[in-house]
């Protein structure tokens, strides 16, 4: 109970002393890396001085401070259908480190430039293309596609079809969007991919991302994803009263096998209150399909019990029904003595930073007991951060 408690205090303090997401409003000065090279640099300079290495299409790299010891790098490259931008915070200390290493590569041609000064690895960028909500420092934003990099100007087309030239120097920040385009216009897809109403699905919680959950209000949840493949969840009860609470801590591992087919696998642990043991449940889902439409199966058993390793079985589906709504359906087999089948079917509300479930949970038991109405109702609502 003390160590769940302490992981959990420390993911949460993660969450608090991340790199916030960038502000829009706030004030960057244009900085210079040298006055040789001036306020950007272009593709022949990186070229010649090897400052970021081989970036393919790379089109323009500025400089800008954020108050007195902390800067941003701003990287803008062509790709095969369109634009792409990258934004990475700087300290002094790395800024001190680049600057010194041009100075030498500009002061004296003789000097190994074999290595590059601040590498940039292609998994850096953006690894989807599509819509982007591109925050400007005037405080607006646009909701479009980068279709191309002219030198350090961005040549976006909106949602409503108009070209618009945004100068690097004008950008606050781009964020990729899970939406798209239709026929009819607009569509927002769903941020919490990651889950149906409750269990995971074979889908990641990317690096840099996170939501906060309540289910019931009695059980709140925070999640953060630690890298493009692990991510981290846990919580504790606030029962009202209780002399003890529940502590929940639930790692997972995500596995990508093809675009629309991904696999995760993880642990669940359950630091029961009073007397009873505590349970530890290893699980494996897959689930294949997009954003918008999936199915997903999944199999689980409990790992620190004797006497019930009964195998357990999820079956769930999900469908998009319109540019705020998702159909869910989740489903538990329980193997054992006696076979018990937990059924659920609800909806999901989302917008683009937060989803709230609302469904039915029932039994085939219920339903033969004819006591009454037949279904429990499952409440839960989830915030998200991040790209």
């Amino acid at each position: 109970m003390k160590t769940l408690r302490c992981v959990f205090a420390l993911v949460m303090l993660s969450v608090i002393i991340a790199d916030p997401a960038y502000s829009q409003t706030q004030s960057l000065r244009s900085w210079e890396f040298h006055p040789q090279v001036g306020e950007v640099i272009d593709a022949d300079e990186n070229a010649l001085f090897n400052i970021f290495g081989k970036i393919d299409g790379f089109a323009a790299a500025r400089l800008f401070a954020v108050g007195t010891a902390s800067y941003r790098l701003h990287l803008l490259r062509h790709v095969a259908d369109g634009g792409q931008v990258l934004i990475i915070q700087l300290n002094s200390v790395e800024l001190n480190r680049l600057s010194e290493q041009l100075v030498k590569r500009i002061q004296n041609e003789s000097i190994d430039r074999s290595q590059p000064i601040f590498p940039i690895q292609a998994k850096q960028w953006p690894q989807t293309q599509g819509l982007a909500k591109i925050y400007l420092h005037a405080g607006s934003m646009l909701m479009g596609t980068i279709r191309s990099v002219s030198h350090d100007t961005l040549i976006v087309v909106t949602t409503g079809g108009l070209t618009v030239p945004v100068p690097d120097v004008a950008l606050a920040n781009v964020e990729m969007v899970h939406a798209g385009v239709t026929g009819t216009g607009f569509y927002r897809s769903d941020p919490n991919t990651s889950r149906l109403f409750f269990a995971p699905t074979g889908r990641p919680l990317p690096q840099g991302q996170g939501y906060f959950a309540d289910y019931w209000v009695f059980f709140p949840t925070l999640a953060v994803g630690l890298s493009d493949y692990f991510s981290l969840s846990g919580g504790m009860s606030i029962i009202p009263g209780a002399e003890s609470q529940l502590l929940y801590f639930a790692p997972k591992i995500t596995l990508p096998i093809q675009k629309n087919l991904g696999m995760s696998f993880g642990l669940l642990h359950l630091a029961i209150p009073e007397d009873t043991d505590d349970l530890t449940l290893g699980y494996g889902v897959f689930t294949s399909g997009t954003a918008a439409s999936a199915f997903t199966l999944g199999a689980g058993l409990p790992l620190n019990s004797d006497t019930d390793r009964n195998l357990i079985i999820l079956f769930g589906g999900e469908t998009q029904v319109s540019n705020s709504a998702k159909l869910i359906t989740e489903n538990w087999l329980f193997n054992g003595d006696e076979t018990t089948l937990i059924f659920s079917l609800g909806v999901r509300f989302f917008g683009d930073k937060m989803a709230v479930d609302l469904a039915l949970v029932s039994t085939e038991e219920a339903f033969q007991s004819g006591g009454g109405f037949p279904f429990f109702p499952w409440v839960d609502f989830s915030i998200f951060w991040g790209k």
